[in-house]
């Protein structure tokens, strides 16, 4: 009488087991890699101006405390002034960010350009000429900066809606992206004396 008993438990334990394992396999078909961090669809295309960020960025320091890193799509990361490997310190703090997303938060500057920031960790200098000059550009694909299944409140608590300042922030934010995304290229280490 135990045989049968003993037989249907471990066979109730086997199906179990394969119902685990085919549940598990069926989640880890649902999500990717590519999917963490949420990134946007929107890669902005329009040209850096590396020796205007590097000015208008040390302006901003406004301190000798600093290095600063800038990147391939304009992201500038400042640094401790001297740190040795600046290039490694400004990818980690990148990557720290990209897998954390960060809060953003476009400012209007007292020249009239707008810095992005994340988490006041990495900034993203939108120029005023280039706001003005490109704000079709902007303006028709702001939304595809919204990053994967994110909802962003406005400050009258509406989902996904943006005034100015929050499309210059969608645009700032989708260049950060591709540096933290990448990280590859770096287009100079700023060296405050």
């Amino acid at each position: 009488m135990k045989v049968p008993i003993l037989i249907g438990l471990i066979l109730a334990i086997a199906i179990a087991f394969v119902y685990y394992q085919k549940i598990k396999s069926n989640n880890k078909k649902h999500i990717s890699k590519t999917e963490f961090p949420p990134r946007p669809k929107w890669k902005p295309v329009l040209p850096i101006d590396y020796e205007a960020v590097e000015k208008t960025f040390a302006y901003y320091l406004g301190s000798n405390e600093a290095d600063f890193v800038i990147f391939e799509n304009g992201t500038c990361v400042p640094l401790q002034k001297g740190i040795e490997n600046p290039e490694v310190e400004a990818k980690n703090i990148l990557d720290t960010l990209f897998n954390s997303h960060p809060d953003f938060n476009p400012l209007e500057m007292d020249d009239g350009n707008w810095m992005v920031t994340m988490s006041d960790k990495a900034f993203v200098i939108c120029f005023k000429e280039e706001l003005e000059k490109n704000w079709d550009y902007i303006d028709r694909n702001h939304q595809h900066g919204v990053a994967t299944s994110e909802v962003l409140l406005n400050s009258a608590n509406k989902p996904n809606t943006f005034d100015r300042r929050g499309k210059i922030g969608l645009f700032g934010r989708a260049r950060w992206y591709l540096d933290a995304e990448f990280k590859k290229n770096i287009k100079t280490v700023q060296k405050i004396d």
